[in-house]
């Protein structure tokens, strides 16, 4: 007898790439009428696919990718908030790139059977 198939983790990626349009939408009508500058939120995609990528992640092989496009929107975004700058900030990056790296080689990420063979669809 064959195994239902689960549609849980596309279903979250619809729900969350969804209220990213929701949200984008709003974003651009905002701009149109001269209430937010659209331009300095442009990292927000990238933490959004970020997001995105983490509650669609099959294991722990693809939330790695979720979060480094989480970090690199979230250290972008701080930095056009003027929070962070980015001439006094960019090291930092040099920082997480080399951290990550040491971390994968002392415990490389686990694929799961579906990514391993290469079926991933997302």
């Amino acid at each position: 007898m064959e195994q239902p198939v689960s549609y849980g983790a596309n279903r979250r990626g619809q729900i969350v790439f969804g209220v990213f349009l929701i949200v984008g939408g709003l974003l651009l009508l905002f701009t149109r009428h001269s209430i937010w500058n659209l331009f300095a939120l442009w990292p927000l995609i990238l933490i959004g696919l970020g997001v995105h990528k983490l509650v669609g992640a099959c294991c722990a092989y693809k939330r790695r990718e979720g979060f480094w496009l989480l970090g690199i929107g979230s250290w972008l975004g701080l930095n056009e908030f003027t929070v962070l700058h980015y001439h006094d900030t960019w090291p930092l990056l040099l920082v997480v790139v080399g951290a990550l790296i040491a971390w994968e080689a002392l415990a490389p990420p686990v694929r799961c059977q579906i990514c391993a063979e290469g079926r991933c669809g997302h």
